[in-house]
């Protein structure tokens, strides 16, 4: 597969806020009483309430600090997180089709290695087939705050009057509102938007008290990525720029692996299994797990799926991080063009910024941090 079509100008998603700045106060950095916080990501969702003066995460089961962004169709309902994980209908990264026409270059680039087929709603919206029936992102991104939210109200045993929610700084006007619709869909109180990436540097101006400074901060999640630059005031954060990729993420790096798999194992058996969406599920949880094993280890563990499909057993040697990187060249070298739109649309040089903040899960990927400080020449 060519690197994805929407690496054009046009279809990158670039958002420029060069003209229009962005001040949030604290107080809306941190909330007030009764008042939930959301990160919405394309693999996984938190959630933070104030607990007296102080704000307080919501754990998972397993302790951890966040959820996954899966959901599950049962005939007990729906699930979702953890316990979503090992059910048969169970649907991830939807947030990437959220506010998206079926034909588009972005969903041309979803649909290939997909474990569910995406489909075409009457008004030409992209939706997911799964469970016998075709469900809009917006329907499932609903499924999963509503979940979140009664998790966290029973956890807290508090109803809450307001929801901020973090969603990609990129996000444009169909799909902002296309998650607005969800929090009506689950019934969640007066919700407000904020960028994921302007959202962080409120969170580091609050947790890391500084002076006044210019920051870039690079938010590399799973779904995309995107280069925002801020200017940190005494009072507000101002953005300057914003650009973005939003087809550029850790899924992208999973599905390099996964279609060279796949191309394999058709050049050794003669099957096409892109079609079996258990293959296809076996092969992406491989897949992230060889990804994040690359980021502590410089090479990962074998991989060994006997019953891959019906008579098709699948055996990997471990691989290193050069053969990764490799693999995933073109999406590498895809980074710099965010950050240079952002650049220029700010009018700024890497030199006029103090501090650059990485956050999101595959900025621990060691190639990704390379760039970075290639870039901005900061360590």
């Amino acid at each position: 597969a060519q690197r994805n079509p929407c690496a054009l100008a046009s279809a990158v998603g670039r958002t420029t806020a060069a003209a229009t700045s962005c001040t949030l106060s604290c107080a809306l950095a941190l909330g007030m009483n009764k008042q939930l916080g959301i990160d919405l990501g394309t693999s996984h969702v938190a959630a933070a309430v104030m607990d007296g003066s102080q704000p307080r995460v919501v754990g998972n089961d397993r302790g951890g600090a966040s959820f996954p962004a899966t959901v599950a169709l049962t005939d007990s309902g729906v699930r979702f997180g953890h316990a979503a994980q090992d059910q048969q209908h169970r649907v991830d990264g939807y947030l990437r089709l959220l506010g998206r026409k079926f034909h588009s270059p972005e969903v041309d680039w979803l649909r290939v290695g997909g474990v569910h087929p995406v489909t075409a709603l009457p008004n030409g919206d992209a939706a997911i087939h799964v469970a016998g029936h075709d469900f809009s992102p917006t329907e499932l991104v609903s499924f999963l705050l509503e979940s979140l939210v009664r998790r966290v109200e029973s956890e807290m045993r508090v109803s809450f009057r307001s929801c901020v929610i973090a969603v990609p700084s990129t996000f444009d006007s169909l799909q902002r509102h296309a998650v607005l619709a969800a929090a009506r869909l689950a019934d969640l109180p007066e919700t407000t938007l904020v960028g994921s990436t302007a959202a962080a540097a409120a969170g580091y101006r609050v947790t890391a008290p500084v002076g006044p400074r210019r920051m870039a901060v690079l938010d590399f999640g799973a779904g995309s990525f995107e280069a925002s630059l801020v200017s940190i005031g005494e009072t507000s954060i101002d953005v300057l720029a914003t650009a973005g990729d939003p087809m550029l993420g850790g899924n992208d790096f999973d599905r390099r692996m996964v279609l060279s798999w796949l191309d394999r194992i058709h050049e050794e058996t003669g099957l096409d299994l892109s079609v079996v969406p258990d293959a296809i599920t076996k092969l992406e949880k491989a897949a992230h797990a060889t990804r994040h094993a690359l980021s502590s280890h410089k090479k990962s563990p074998a991989i060994s799926l006997p019953e891959l499909a019906p008579g098709v057993s699948f055996n990997q040697p471990g691989m290193t991080r050069r053969a990764l990187i490799e693999l995933i060249a073109d999406e590498l070298a895809a980074v710099k063009e965010p950050c240079a739109w952002a650049l220029n649309d700010a009018g700024l040089g890497t030199d006029d910024f103090e501090d650059v903040l990485v956050i999101g899960g595959v900025s621990r990927t060691p190639a990704i941090l390379k760039s970075v400080k290639y870039l901005f020449r900061n360590e």
